[in-house]
């Protein structure tokens, strides 16, 4: 689980976490980038009036940060320093709750993250918890399977 992210990918993931479809045909997208007035998706750059909303079946009560569709990991610990930067942190809260330390409160859920195939994976990586190179990464993805909830 590395996460690399370039500040220019910033609003590919945004745009991706948001909307998964097109109702017409993507034009092809440019290093992953897409003009003014349309959307990164998958499968190339979509209009914004063309765009297809994504629905998900995620509680609301659980407190997680959304995954990059296109990679099926979450990009958030990468952009951890968005959180607190004015321009971003609406989005951010939005995307990365558990990453920008939102999930507090007797509302909350402790839920590792899914990936791409609401698949949980943490169970089978439990020993990471404990390696200090992943033990900050494992917290933010796999709160409950390290046990770090209270």
């Amino acid at each position: 689980m590395v996460f690399i992210i370039v500040a220019s990918s910033l609003l590919a993931f945004i745009s991706q976490a948001q909307a998964q479809s097109c109702s017409t045909s993507p034009l092809p997208s440019l290093n992953n980038l897409c003009a003014d007035g349309f959307t990164l998706i998958s499968t190339g750059c979509c209009p914004n009036a063309n765009l297809v909303a994504a629905t998900s079946t995620t509680a609301s009560s659980t407190c997680v940060d959304k995954l990059n569709p296109k990679s099926g990991k979450s990009d958030c610990p990468g952009m951890k320093s968005y959180c607190n930067n004015s321009a971003y942190k609406t989005l951010m809260s939005d995307q990365c709750p558990l990453t920008c330390g939102l999930c507090t409160g007797g509302g909350s859920k402790c839920a590792d993250v899914l990936n791409s195939r609401g698949v949980n994976e943490c169970p089978g990586m439990y020993s990471y918890c404990f390696n200090s190179a992943y033990a900050s990464l494992m917290r933010q993805q796999c709160p409950k399977t390290c046990g770090i909830c209270s």
